[in-house]
């Protein structure tokens, strides 16, 4: 893990030359304190007067300026919409109904006041990970920079050190508590960096581990803090499984705690009074069913009853194998309505995006990209000629690692032609330098580029279902990239 402010000395014996060909930028004259001579060296290597903090703004009032343009896609908003956009059926390759195969959509929310467009994004596609209401290595300005970059995801762990309290005080909720209004914020039961907890939690409430240890959530506290932190879309509470031990009886009483939780917070909202923001708030019925095809099924068929917003897949990468985890995603979304959002969580590679994109997932968490970075890798893979164009110099690798010591006076970019903050600013010199001096500003840059890249991925994604030639650029990646997961971490504990 990469931390701390690395070497002040080092830093001091810089030449002020290496610092402004390094940022690329004009620079003001240099202080002569050590402290602020870090922050002279911070500001050279992060700021540009590319970082407009208007340019997210920009691409949403587009995206939606073209929206109104379009008959076929525009409708004004009035709470939560998502709208399929384009089907490509083919894409599968079962024989399934119309459920599965992929698709692009659009995820729209309403605007947080006058002054912003509404809160959107088209998918598929991936909400940027967060951890207690900040943005994982990045700062929100970095953030802005990054156009492609629509919302955020966090836990439950926000609940953490009286939260709900801290929250209430505040009192304008999670978006204007990141300085963040403009983006789409979802929220999920578990942190899916942190290590996968079975049980652990009980009928009535569920166990969210948290920096300081491990708190109990009920659906009651729960839908007290929708109600003040107000964010776009959750995720209702689950009884979480990992790993293929679980028996029947384990695997049945997490689908009937999954939906009993359910239950209770469509409940409990409905009883608020007219105006709470918790009603607002678009829930996610999450599926469950370990690695039984016919409870992913029964459990898939009973959420897809239920009055919701859209579903989460939940427990994957917690041991099944590849083609075990295709069936079961199959088989679950071949019982969910083609019209609602469908967000999965725990897969980590883009070939297993790909195959989940064709069978219909729309949605996505970041933790590949956020798990490269910490790892000191750059994504580099290419798909459909579009995220890597005119690049092959990796012959079939996704990733380039940053420690290795033959990128010590390589002067390129991460990624030739990469648009993204660091590769048009930086070399891989830099970087594997500031890897090696354990200066957070290495995680920074890598985290820029990986983002970039991920969601470039998603967009030429979105372009080739749009073409019709998702399922030929899909083949020809699983062919010509090996794939490399990262396993998370899994705690268990004794079945309840």
């Amino acid at each position: 893990m990469l931390a701390g402010f690395g070497s002040f000395s080092l830093l001091a014996s810089i030449p002020r030359a290496i610092l402004v060909h390094s940022a690329r930028c004009t620079l003001p004259a240099r202080p002569s304190s050590v402290f602020s001579d870090y922050l002279y060296y911070h500001y050279c290597c992060c700021s540009s007067s590319s970082l407009s903090s208007s340019s997210h703004y920009q691409a949403m009032s587009s995206f939606s300026t073209a929206a109104a343009n379009n008959p076929a896609t525009a409708a004004p908003v009035a709470g939560p919409r998502f709208q399929v956009l384009h089907s490509d059926q083919s894409a599968s390759g079962s024989a399934s109904g119309s459920s599965t195969g992929a698709r692009t959509g659009r995820l729209e929310f309403n605007a947080p006041d006058d002054a912003h467009p509404p809160r959107a994004m088209l998918t598929p596609s991936s909400l940027f990970c967060a951890r207690l209401g900040t943005p994982l290595s990045l700062t929100m300005d970095m953030c802005r920079a990054e156009p492609l970059l629509a919302g955020f995801h966090d836990s439950l762990s926000l609940l953490a050190q009286n939260g709900e309290q801290v929250m209430r005080q505040y009192g304008k909720g999670i978006h204007k508590f990141m300085h963040a209004d403009e983006y789409i914020f979802y929220m999920s039961t578990r942190d899916v960096l942190a290590a996968t907890v079975d049980g652990m939690g009980g009928d009535k409430q569920v166990a969210v581990d948290v920096a300081t240890g491990r708190i109990k959530v009920e659906p009651e506290g729960f839908v007290k803090y929708l109600d003040v932190a107000m964010p776009d879309m959750v995720a209702s509470l689950s009884d979480n499984i990992v790993g293929g031990t679980a028996g029947t009886k384990r695997i049945e009483k997490s689908i009937q705690r999954t939906d009993k939780f359910l239950d209770d917070t469509l409940d409990r909202i409905s009883k608020l009074p007219e105006g709470s923001p918790a009603k607002n708030v678009a829930i996610l019925a999450v599926v469950q069913g370990s690695q039984d095809k016919a409870s992913r099924i029964r459990a898939a068929s009973t959420a897809a009853s239920k009055l919701v917003f859209g579903f989460l897949l939940e427990g994957f990468n917690t041991g099944e194998d590849q083609l075990q985890r295709l069936e079961l995603i199959e088989a679950a979304v071949s019982q969910l309505p083609h019209d609602k959002l469908r967000v999965i969580h725990g897969l980590s590679a883009p070939e297993h995006i790909l195959q989940a994109v064709s069978r219909g997932i729309d949605l996505f968490d970041s933790a590949y990209p956020v798990m490269a970075t910490t790892e000191g890798r750059a994504l580099v893979f290419d798909f459909a000629g579009l995220t890597a164009p005119g690049w092959d110099g990796y012959a079939g690798r996704s990733m380039l690692d940053l420690w290795d010591s033959r990128n010590d006076a390589d002067t390129n970019p991460f990624l030739p032609g990469c648009t993204c903050y660091a590769c048009t600013r930086h070399t891989r010199a830099y970087v594997h330098h500031l890897l090696n001096t354990h200066e957070m500003l290495g995680s920074v840059l890598l985290m820029s580029h990986n983002v970039h890249h991920f969601l470039s991925f998603f967009a030429a994604i979105r372009k080739t279902i749009e073409q019709g030639t998702f399922v030929q650029h899909r083949d020809a990646f699983l062919q010509r990239y090996t794939a490399q997961p990262f396993v998370r971490p899994v705690v268990t504990s004794a079945p309840q």
